[in-house]
């Protein structure tokens, strides 16, 4: 208990008034890029204020279903999708419209009081997450939409060394024409190109549950894949079960040296 005015005085002094504000932005705030389209139901101020507690920034606007320039990039790059509604119906019809700009961003459905089915359906529907303002609390809403967002990261990686591969691969055939396991076979030889690499070892890295039925196969597929070498490489067979793919100039030239 505080004795006089001094102390009361004292007290003001020491203590700032912002920490008497209950809403002041939290620590735990997320800082992703967002946008935010909600629909104009009785819920919407709801919704607002839950997602205020989660993240630093929420740019929002009105949910419309021929809405496209809010989701474009050209005015900054954003992370998130938020999409607030009480019709997952419409929410699940405006996603798969506008699907192919949205391929790398992580789409999050904002209810209420929502069903599991209701939820099943969005997810279903290619929303990464569904997140009900009165069903889940704060500290795991913003676990789950981290989680989101680091399985999207994941993603990305593995995206990008597949298409480093493809890269590499593209002197020496055509990915496009591949079939996925003439794709795994040509990433392996291409990354080992000169190098010879046994059967079993290739069998192992593509199919290690059940290495021996896609060994069967492999002749076959080894065939396929010298027909769409591009003019200068091979891949030859030794007598130790193995393969090797190599360019023929290098061959020559390491022949006449």
């Amino acid at each position: 208990m505080i004795a006089d005015r001094s102390e009361v005085f004292s007290f003001g002094k020491n203590v700032e008034i912002y920490d008497f504000i209950v809403d002041k932005p939290n620590d735990t705030s997320l800082k992703y890029n967002v946008r935010y389209l909600s629909s104009n139901d009785s819920f919407n101020i709801d919704r607002s204020e839950f997602l205020e507690k989660i993240f630093v920034e929420i740019p929002t606007r009105p949910f419309s279903d021929d809405e496209s320039y809010f989701l474009s990039r050209s005015q900054g790059d954003y992370e998130i999708l938020l999409i607030g509604g009480i019709d997952p119906l419409r929410m699940s019809r405006f996603l798969r419209a506008n699907k192919p700009i949205l391929n790398r961003v992580a789409k999050i459905a904002v209810v209420r009081n929502s069903s599991p089915p209701r939820r099943a359906r969005l997810l279903n529907c290619g929303f990464d997450e569904v997140i009900d303002t009165v069903k889940t609390p704060l500290p795991e809403a913003r676990a789950r939409i981290i989680a989101v967002m680091n399985r999207n990261l994941s993603i990305r990686a593995v995206e990008r060394s597949v298409q480093e591969e493809i890269d590499a691969m593209a002197h020496i055939c055509t990915p496009a024409n591949l079939t996925p396991r003439e794709f795994d076979l040509m990433r392996i030889l291409s990354r080992n190109l000169g190098q010879t690499i046994s059967v079993n070892a290739m069998c192992r890295e593509i199919d290690p549950r059940d290495p021996a039925s896609f060994k069967r196969s492999l002749k076959v597929n080894i065939s396929n894949l010298r027909k769409k070498l591009r003019p200068g490489y091979r891949i030859e067979a030794d007598f130790q079960n193995s393969y090797r793919l190599f360019q023929l100039s290098a061959q020559i030239t390491t022949v006449e040296a």
